[in-house]
């Protein structure tokens, strides 16, 4: 399904959450400027926040709303296409149990991991841990290096050789 794909591809690429995901209308995507505004009434946090759109993910997007209206949910009820029947988040991980049993991904992998890859892969390409976190909309930058994996952390060389110590 193309329409639960960009969805997914929403959560890996934007870090947007799952119910965030269902009240973001066409009209809060800025395609000139690259960004989705979240509304605070559609975020965790309760703050807006607009989101960067990665460039590899845009085309996707574009061929998404290209049909739609303004007035669209970007994911709708009908079939993850855009429309006027606001989603239930539910249907997101509903949907993605009947994928992981179709192609046997382990049960421990959620929907959410999505996101949680997304957040990880920044972090290895060496995006800034604080963009990261604005990115992921998270309330501190300890929460984002929760999931910096350990192989890209490593000693620093300006103190691991000062000599100027005892």
């Amino acid at each position: 399904n193309p329409n639960y794909l960009t969805l997914c591809l929403a959560c890996y690429y934007c870090l947007i959450r799952r119910t965030e995901l269902t009240k973001i209308k066409v009209r809060d995507i800025v395609l000139k400027q690259s960004i989705i505004y979240l509304k605070n009434e559609y975020t965790k946090n309760k703050k807006a926040q607009a989101i960067t759109i990665p460039d590899n993910y845009m085309p996707t997007l574009i061929d998404h709303i290209k049909k739609a209206n303004n007035s669209d949910y970007l994911f709708s009820n009908d079939n993850y296409s855009p429309g006027q029947r606001q989603l239930d988040p539910k249907r997101i991980s509903d949907e993605w149990t009947k994928l992981r049993n179709a192609i046997n991904i382990p049960k421990e992998i959620v929907w959410y991991h999505l996101k949680d890859t997304g957040i990880t892969e920044l972090l290895l390409d060496g995006v800034p841990t604080i963009k990261v976190r604005d990115q992921a909309r998270h309330y501190s930058i300890v929460q984002t290096e929760e999931y910096t994996p350990k192989e890209i952390i490593t000693a620093e060389a300006e103190i691991k050789f000062n000599s100027n110590c005892f």
